[in-house]
């Protein structure tokens, strides 16, 4: 009897196990959301991958076991990342449509998870594919507000910069700028130099995607004369001047505030010591016409003298006036002149 009973017993406990099996293998259907990016394939970058009008989520239909489903929303916490050779991801410049269905079925994480794509929400995605390339780009310094002699040269005479393949050919005849700044060389000696600068990309394509500075220095050489600084002049006093007849029929009086007036001078260091050295004298020239003081003015901006010797004379070469001049105020009043003069 226990001899009969046993081959029952076995069978049974198999069927059991079977049905288990099958309960928790048995396919279930699931949506889950997730995250998708493209990225840009090598290190550095060869190719540059970017979505068009994609917000980056995802409905994904999921059919599996219960264990991959869950294998898969695991994976499904982090980001999808596609790359440009990815499955049904091109790899050649330009836009192309990515059939997703087809992307995620070969995507790595979710075919060992076990699971199959049934749907995707979106379907396609449009996306750029750039090819990154290298190119040489003219490099021009930029000596503003320094005075040189002679050539000024540039190690190395061209940047190396990578960009986008697509353009490349608009970068034809961009150059980069290679700015030696003035405040560095106050104390410098004139003479043959060299300083470091770094480079500055053009705002045509600073900070565009993809675009990256290879060469980020270069070394301006040159010969220092002098540099552009700017000096103030405390003290300037204001002198008036008349025509021969106007000095008989009126007398001026500048208001007593403005007698004195502080001169902010830009120009070459070497020019601005010779008009502040001794046998120098920087005017401010108050110079009024006939017409003026008939008409009864009060006010009026002055220009700039320089005396050497008692003699006037213009400002020198690079020399001038870093802001406006001021109008300075004044009284004029008419001589009575005697009877038969």
């Amino acid at each position: 009897m226990r001899k009969q009973a046993l081959p029952i017993i076995v069978i049974t406990l198999l069927t059991l196990v079977v049905w288990l099996f099958a309960e928790v293998e048995s396919l279930t259907e699931v949506q889950a959301n997730a995250r998708l990016r493209f990225e840009n394939f090598g290190e550095p970058a060869e190719l540059l991958a970017r979505s068009l009008e994609f917000d980056e989520n995802l409905t994904i239909t999921l059919v599996g076991s219960r264990g991959a489903i869950q294998r898969a929303r695991s994976e499904l916490d982090n980001a999808i990342i596609l790359k440009p050779g990815d499955p049904a991801v091109p790899d050649v410049d330009g836009t192309h449509i990515v059939r997703l269905k087809d992307a995620l079925a070969g995507y790595q994480p979710l075919v060992n998870a076990g699971v199959i794509i049934e749907s995707v929400r979106p379907q396609r995605v449009e996306i750029q594919v750039d090819e990154l390339v290298n190119i040489e780009i003219d490099i021009k310094p930029d000596l503003s507000g320094i005075v040189t002699q002679g050539e000024v040269t540039l190690t190395p005479s061209k940047a190396r910069v990578r960009v986008p393949k697509r353009l490349a050919t608009s970068l034809a005849n961009t150059t980069l700028t290679a700015r030696v700044r003035p405040e560095r060389l106050d104390q410098a000696t004139p003479g043959p130099r060299t300083e470091s600068v770094p480079l500055e990309l053009p705002s045509s394509i600073a900070g565009a995607e993809g675009v990256q500075l290879l060469t980020e220095r270069v070394t301006v050489g040159f010969t220092l004369s002098s540099t552009i600084t700017s000096r103030v002049f405390a003290s300037v006093p204001v002198q008036v001047l008349l025509t021969t007849e106007s000095a008989r029929s009126w007398t001026i009086e500048i208001d007593p505030q403005q007698q004195l007036i502080p001169v902010d001078l830009t120009g070459s260091s070497e020019l601005l010591d010779q008009i502040a050295g001794e046998g120098s004298r920087l005017v401010a020239v108050l110079a009024l016409s006939d017409i003026e003081l008939a008409r009864g003015v009060t006010e009026k901006p002055v220009r700039l003298l320089v005396l050497r010797d008692n003699v006037p004379t213009p400002l020198p070469g690079n020399v001038t006036p870093t802001d406006a001049l001021p109008s300075v105020r004044f009284t004029s009043t008419r001589i009575e002149q005697a009877d038969g003069e």
